[in-house]
């Protein structure tokens, strides 16, 4: 996909130089990529690619010139605030000699703010006067946040389209070939039960379901395990072990909000709570007990 300039998608070469300058590494938009292959199953493809948002740098340095305007009105050229003007009239230089590259997203960031000083009786505007400037001092940080906060965010949703579509096309191409991974198991095993034919069918064949290690399920297995268990004798046929403190594998997805959401549903008579340790000694679990306390005791356990 970014092998060949020449050969990417239009916007997309351009999207990726915006967000690389914007700080991000190409491990981090790998990582990004992984993530999206892992939920395959939740991308929602558009037809047609986002595009791109133009920023406004314009306004930006207009506001930075009414700021740094304003400084004509000070009668003490060492006063902090009028110091603090001559840093945005600098920021407002630089800004204005970047903003045919990608580098003006940077320095948006480094706007500079309206520091702590300012004393009234050195404006013509006395206090009053300075709490204008501060105030749009403070708006024309905002402005630079959000200005950069939409263009690099409208880059990112180029990028994270143009993954998502080689994401599912290569899930349909493993599909083609049979040599399916095992999220691509569990999706299509998923998809298959959502017919009311075979849902009966494999109802039927299972009287009860235990899910072991509950609080690393993904939400997938979890679909899976209720339209099995699904019909007008659901009650009782799903058995559920776990321990949120436990909960580990979120990087495979693990949601241990499914966890707490079926716990919280499920009636408190249906609730078995086991609160003793029977894998560890005392002095074991009086050690562990000791040094971490907030994250490890819950009442009732021992």
């Amino acid at each position: 996909l970014f092998a060949d300039e020449h050969a990417a998608p239009t916007g997309l070469t351009d999207a990726m130089r915006i967000i690389l300058g914007a700080g991000a590494s190409l491990d981090q938009v790998r990582t990004l990529a992984d993530a999206l292959d892992r939920s395959w199953d939740r991308l929602i493809l558009d037809d047609v690619a986002p595009t791109m948002a133009v920023a406004d740098i314009d306004a930006l340095l207009r506001a930075a010139d009414e700021i740094v305007d304003s400084g004509r009105d000070c009668t003490d050229p060492s006063d902090k605030l009028v110091m603090r003007l001559s840093s945005i009239a600098e920021w407002r230089v630089a800004m204005a000699d970047v903003r045919s590259s990608t580098a003006w997203i940077a320095l948006a960031a480094e706007c500079p703010s309206k520091g702590s000083g300012g004393k009234g009786s050195n404006w013509v505007g006395g206090a009053s006067q300075v709490r204008e400037i501060k105030s749009s001092i403070d708006d024309l940080n905002a402005a630079a946040t959000a200005e950069r906060t939409q263009y690099v965010a409208s880059a990112l949703a180029i990028v994270v389209h143009h993954l998502s579509r080689v994401i599912v096309d290569e899930a349909a191409e493993r599909r083609r070939r049979g040599e399916l991974e095992f999220h691509d198991l569990l999706v299509y095993a998923r998809n298959v039960l959502r017919d009311d034919d075979v849902r009966w069918i494999v109802h039927s064949s299972y009287q009860r379901i235990m899910l072991d290690e509950f609080q690393d399920t993904d939400p997938l297995q979890l679909e899976i395990a209720r339209l099995i268990v699904d019909g007008p004798n659901e009650s009782g046929r799903l058995f559920t072990v776990g321990d949120p403190k436990q909960s580990i594998y979120r990087f495979r997805r693990a949601d241990i909000a499914s966890y707490m959401a079926a716990r919280d549903a499920t009636d408190t008579a249906d609730v078995v709570r086991l609160t003793t340790n029977f894998r560890s000694t005392k002095p074991v679990l009086n050690w562990v007990n000791s040094v971490g306390p907030g994250s490890f005791r819950l009442r009732g356990h021992r």
